[in-house]
């Protein structure tokens, strides 16, 4: 178990191990821990998570044929260029793309354990919907819910590192293909804000990092990560410079 190294051991890797992952026990420990640590009391009683592990391991996998990054198999592009016929559509010619290109899907859907963060199906928010007369007032009780599931998920992430174990989000699920291979694995009801995957990262698996040795360098964004001391050596080079976003007042 790790007591320093936190925030440098994090980053958002595609690939998981299927074959070794940590235990049940183990994952509900990390969540509690995060819900120990993280800025929030009362508020994480209006935060539901599911968690599908790896007895869903086939579903998760066709889920993730809806989770294509390359920008010319998105459905938006498809659309934006009127070649998107349907959802099933995408879908298939997804499956042909990943035989070549396994390492242009959002793969930590697969992870031994995912997390889907979800607004409690009886939540304040919902309960309190009918008694806002202002709209405004309303978008902003749920933005505030939202940065809550951020804050959760985060510190799940910092808490997963501490015990060894990986972590990577997904935030884009809601942003794509709507197909059956979605309902068959988050079901019809209320669809999670953010996905997070926990296991042990693969780092044989092709990916976006070139491997050189022990290290493992992003092919477009750049920083190097060693995957044996979990340590860094640089970032990716599109971070902003904090310069660039403060206002001294």
């Amino acid at each position: 178990m790790l007591d320093t190294n936190l925030l440098e051991r994090r980053i958002n890797y595609r690939n998981f191990r299927k074959d070794k992952y940590p235990s049940a026990d183990k994952i509900i420990e990390i969540i509690q821990e995060a819900i120990n640590v993280a800025p929030m009391t009362g508020e994480v009683k209006y935060i539901e998570i599911d968690i599908w592990g790896p007895e869903y391991s086939e579903l998760k996998h066709e889920f993730m044929y809806t989770l294509v990054t390359s920008k010319e198999y998105k459905k938006s592009h498809r659309i934006k260029r009127g070649t998107y016929i349907s959802d099933e559509d995408c879908i298939l010619r997804n499956r042909e793309y990943f035989k070549t290109h396994p390492h242009m899907f959002n793969r930590q859907v697969e992870a031994p354990y995912l997390l889907g963060m979800r607004e409690e199906s009886r939540s304040r928010k919902r309960s309190q919907q009918n008694k806002f007369t202002d709209k405004e007032q309303y978008r902003e009780t749920n933005k505030l819910f939202h940065q809550e599931i951020a804050m959760l998920t985060y510190a799940i992430s910092l808490a997963a590192n501490r015990h060894e174990v990986d972590a990577a989000f997904c935030r884009c699920h809601q942003q794509n293909i709507e197909a059956k291979e979605c309902d068959d694995l988050l079901g019809k009801g209320k669809k999670p804000t953010i996905l997070l995957g926990l296991g042990y990262y693969d780092f044989d698996e092709k990916s976006l990092f070139e491997r050189d040795g022990d290290w493992i360098e992003h092919t477009e964004k750049g920083g190097r990560y060693n995957i044996v001391t979990r340590k860094r050596d640089g970032y990716k080079r599109d971070k902003v410079g904090a310069r660039e976003i403060i206002n001294w007042k």
